[in-house]
């Protein structure tokens, strides 16, 4: 609009375009007049070598079909200045003319009431839709980040076809209920529950996902963070099976210099679940690889590992320590005391004196437990 309202124009006493004409076997010098661009508000002059002459800075802003039929002031420079009135005429009354006129008044008119501009109120609109959705979400983040600290289940028997304006008649999960409970006192959160659109409520299952995986994106950045301080750290993995499914649970213990670098804290700390194809030590050793190279950690700089005595973890020739040994030579392998001391126990019960005084443990707690009288007279509680 700038350029519309205070376009260049040549000062005074300036030499303009000129052209040389034969008129009746005479030369006649013809130029460009200062006065055109007061008589009409969109002519314009450009002394440009390439490109001198008249313009129209209307139709060169505005005009949306450029071709061959608008001729002069658009494609060409116009610099037929022996003709001006019949041409800045001809063009004034240019239907394509009128038209661009008519889109620069509407672009001017716009421009000069932003407020009340169509795109302006969509926009205006929608922050306000951004800021009420925020508002609601921290209540979201709040009632999943309160079940994952609890380590409490999310979701309950039917949670899919929530009714929020009627009371639960099945068990709708923990979840559910702290968004029910934070509603009875928040009045936004209850009116976007009971009123807002059920695919916008933010309360599903996939939601829920959603949020979980970025509070763990943001507790993996965290321990990144502590990598950086102190790179070195040791490996800890277990597999198990849950639902026909081969699972690996991949942990780290390091020190935590990030919060006091004078107090270092020890970490121990579950960084991946991975699924397993196969359950031999080098698939077992390429998925701790793949895990912490997806996370960014350098298992060079891994000094220790902790894995059950199972053949497939502990075997020095193909076991899992064996292979992250090829990539971490400073990572000594240390079995599971617990998992050792199971098996001393298991081995031990094969002894037959064991295996009595097992058996007579295991009968004595059934008779006082579940004779009722003999209960009652030794006063045994329920």
């Amino acid at each position: 609009m700038q350029f519309l309202e205070k376009s260049w124009r040549p000062p005074p006493n300036s030499i303009l375009d000129k052209q040389v004409i034969n008129r009746a076997g005479k030369n006649v010098t013809t130029k460009f007049q200062t006065k055109w661009l007061h008589q009409r508000n969109w002519p314009a002059y450009s002394a440009n070598p390439l490109h001198c002459g008249g313009w129209c800075k209307v139709c060169l802003l505005f005009l949306t079909t450029k071709g061959r039929s608008v001729g002069a002031f658009v494609n060409l420079a116009f610099k037929n200045y022996s003709k001006s009135k019949e041409k800045l005429g001809s063009h004034e009354s240019a239907d394509y003319h009128k038209k661009a006129e008519e889109r620069g008044l509407y672009a001017k008119t716009q421009l000069q009431n932003i407020a009340n501009r169509v795109d302006v109120q969509l926009n205006k609109v929608t922050n306000q839709n951004i800021k009420s959705n925020e508002a609601i979400l921290l209540h979201i983040v709040d009632a999943a980040r309160l079940c994952a600290v609890q380590q409490i289940p999310f979701r309950g028997h039917r949670d899919d076809k929530i009714q929020f304006t009627q009371e639960p008649t099945d068990n709708e999960g923990n979840f559910i209920a702290i968004i029910r409970l934070l509603a009875k006192s928040n009045p936004g959160l209850k009116d976007h529950l009971e009123h807002g659109p059920e695919n916008d409520r933010y309360t599903s299952k996939t939601i829920q996902n959603e949020v979980i995986a970025v509070i763990a994106n943001l507790i993996r950045d965290y321990f990144c963070q502590c990598l950086e301080k102190c790179p070195h750290f040791s490996l800890i993995a277990d597999e198990t099976t849950s639902h026909g499914r081969e699972i690996l649970s991949v942990c780290l213990r390091f020190l935590d210099f990030v919060e006091d670098p004078c107090r270092p804290i020890k970490r121990e700390v579950l960084i991946d679940l991975c699924d397993l194809t196969r359950t031999t030590g080098k698939a077992i050793a390429t998925a701790l690889t793949e895990s912490l190279t997806k996370h960014k950690i350098d298992i060079a700089n891994c000094r220790g590992q902790a894995y059950d005595t199972t053949s497939s973890m502990s075997s020095s020739k193909r076991g899992v320590q064996a292979e992250i040994a090829k990539c971490a030579p400073d990572a000594n392998y240390q079995g599971c005391c617990l998992h050792a001391l199971n098996l001393a126990i298991c081995h031990a019960c094969e002894i037959r004196p064991i295996q009595n005084m097992m058996d007579s443990c295991r009968e004595l707690y059934s008779f006082f437990r579940q004779l009722s009288k003999k209960a009652t007279l030794f006063g045994y509680r329920y």
